[in-house]
């Protein structure tokens, strides 16, 4: 079975970083416990999402890009850019690690630099398209009155321009990233700016991301309902944290019946007013 090439780096890296005992992830037992076919006890009003690799499958966006850059720059190889954007202080949002990385293999000539640092954005763009169902899934939710936010580690204006690459950008009421906060996953903090925003507490949102680490356990601490976007996480289980989630998700459709909604109308829940 292929494993790319992002996933074999996070494992080994974190393999060699951190020899300690991990908490394996209980899947089966929470599958039991949440199945999405059975009654969730709670009326939501509000949806609380992930970004990357939540609502599109970012990682597969961004080996792409490495890719093109290799190929512009005619050196280099895809695993040693992948590494670089991944401890990079310049984080991953941006083209940043690229120059850094070029710089490291030889290459010095600025026009070569600026060409692959505008082909890996160009590609990274394109190459960003939304999970299946995940459009007609926000759509029902938007339609049926629960109001949709945003929680990233990304910026505002990266998170934005990839709401509008797929096309959901004006079905969410608020989004939540560290320029425009002053605060970062995992900090609970994100999530409680978020339910304000929102006007709503804590136990009427359900949140859904595929980091346990950084989506679900701060989410749960505040009471929130949790689904594990099981279909985007990159992360193998071993590494991922102990948090257990209320639903493991492999469709973000998932969450339909969550939300008391069904895929051709608005459900039991009707406007989902705050109480």
């Amino acid at each position: 079975m292929h494993q790319s090439p992002l996933l074999f780096l996070i494992r080994q890296e974190y393999a060699s970083r951190y020899q300690t005992e991990y908490h394996p992830y209980q899947r089966t037992m929470t599958e039991q416990l949440y199945s999405p076919v059975h009654p969730v006890p709670r009326v939501f009003a509000g949806l609380l999402t992930d970004l990357d690799n939540t609502l599109y499958d970012f990682a597969a966006a961004q080996e792409e890009a490495c890719r093109a850059v290799i190929r512009i720059a005619g050196r280099g190889d895809i695993e040693g850019l992948i590494r670089a954007f991944l401890f990079s202080p310049q984080g991953v949002a941006g083209p940043e690690p690229v120059r850094e990385y070029l710089r490291c293999q030889g290459i010095e000539d600025e026009g070569i630099i600026l060409s692959a640092m505008s082909g890996y954005e160009t590609v990274k763009r394109e190459a960003i398209i939304p999970f299946p169902g995940v459009v007609e899934t926000l759509i029902l939710i938007h339609t049926a009155g629960i109001q949709i936010g945003a929680v990233t580690n990304a910026s505002a204006a990266h998170a934005r321009e990839r709401l509008g690459r797929i096309g959901v950008l004006d079905l969410f009421s608020t989004l939540v990233s560290p320029d425009t906060s002053g605060l970062k996953k995992p900090d609970p903090a994100v999530f409680l700016r978020a339910a304000i925003s929102l006007g709503l507490p804590a136990t009427r949102i359900c949140m859904i991301g595929d980091n346990l680490v950084n989506d679900i356990g701060p989410a749960q601490e505040l009471g929130m309902f949790t689904v594990h976007a099981r279909y985007g996480d990159r992360l193998p289980p071993e590494f991922a944290g102990d948090a257990i989630p209320d639903l493991v998700a492999d469709s973000v459709s998932a969450l339909i019946p969550v939300l008391g909604l069904s895929a051709h109308g608005s459900g039991s829940q009707g406007s989902h007013q705050q109480e």
